[in-house]
């Protein structure tokens, strides 16, 4: 059970000065109809007046009651509903292994990839959104969802720290994007691949050639400048070789080219300024941007009931004060 208006259960103060008139009243009432009946019907009366006010007392203090219930919001249960909804899947595989702190892109190649991901979701409103990221190896951070919120938690913290392999493998966060759709998602899914290609582990084809199967576009998103930079530390200190020499990490274009159009997709650079609405216009135009049919629990909110109940109890409170008791009067 949930309460979406807690706040609402103050109204139950107002029971308070209701008790105060209504003790009020009856000691007022019940002085009036012993003055009108006489001592000899004094029981009678008093016994008949104090059942009439107990009850129509009762049923005022339940309308009180049922009515801050149907404010408070009070929900219990599901029921699921059928939908439609316009959009695509989209998965995105984000490299976080260090070559992507280079900052041959400002801040560095990571953080423009962050702000990439951040464009599209807004751009691609109704849709769904995963984040897989990969080093040597790969994990899908966020399944696919429509609850952005959670995937900005996500981006806000995302770095090299998350995942403690080494190297660098595309083919991996493919495979694990890739899989993460649900079947036969066809012409209504996307890979968004954001890496600066420089492959170390498996086999980066690979991957697009399984994305290709399942007729699922890869859209490659180069990071950083192919004549490279060094990838300088948080401490301050760059990355070295074993021989002691500056690794450079540059940008190879050429195989994230290739793999995009084996599936069909497209390749853009993440230092494009035009990157957002170009990446935006062609995952709308491979995809199938139509109705997607299925399945969601909604709450069920019973504020109806309580509304009904506020009803009747009001009704017999005055039913209950305009019924006239011939026999004793």
């Amino acid at each position: 059970m949930k309460i979406n208006n807690p706040q609402a259960v103050y109204l139950l103060l107002l029971l308070i000065p209701l008790f105060i008139s209504a003790a009020l009243r009856y000691r007022s009432g019940s002085r009036q109809l012993l003055r009108l009946g006489g001592e000899w019907r004094k029981k009678k009366i008093l016994d008949l007046y104090l059942v009439k006010f107990f009850f129509s007392t009762a049923m005022l203090v339940l309308f009180v009651g049922a009515v801050t219930l149907s404010l408070m919001g009070i929900i219990w249960g599901q029921k699921p509903v059928h939908e439609e909804k316009k959009g695509i899947d989209v998965a995105f595989v984000i490299d976080i292994s260090r070559s992507m702190l280079a900052e041959d892109l400002f801040p560095s190649r990571l953080d423009k990839a962050v702000d990439l991901v951040r464009t599209t979701m807004k751009n691609l409103k109704g849709s769904r959104f995963s984040i897989t990221v990969f080093k040597g190896n790969a994990v899908v951070a966020v399944p696919l969802t429509e609850d952005t919120i959670s995937i900005e938690t996500f981006l806000s913290s995302i770095s090299p720290a998350m995942l403690s392999s080494k190297g660098t493998n595309p083919e991996a966060g493919i495979v694990k994007a890739v899989n993460s759709f649900p079947p036969g998602i066809g012409h209504n899914g996307a890979v968004v691949l954001i890496t600066d290609g420089d492959v170390l582990e498996g086999n980066l084809m690979r991957g697009a050639e399984l994305a290709s199967t399942r007729n699922i576009p890869l859209f490659a998103i180069g990071a950083g400048s192919v004549e490279g930079v060094p990838i300088i530390l948080n401490d301050g200190s760059v990355i070295r070789d074993l021989s002691g020499n500056t690794v450079i990490s540059s940008l190879d274009r050429d195989i994230l080219v290739k793999a995009a159009e084996r599936t069909g997709g497209e390749y853009f650079d993440l230092s494009s300024p035009s990157v957002s609405s170009n990446l935006n216009e062609a995952v709308r135009a491979v995809n199938d941007f139509s109705d997607r049919k299925g399945i969601r629990f909604r709450n069920i909110e019973h504020f109806r009931f309580f509304v009904i109940l506020a009803l009747v109890f009001i009704m017999l409170h005055f039913l209950i004060r305009g019924v006239k008791w011939k026999k004793d009067f």
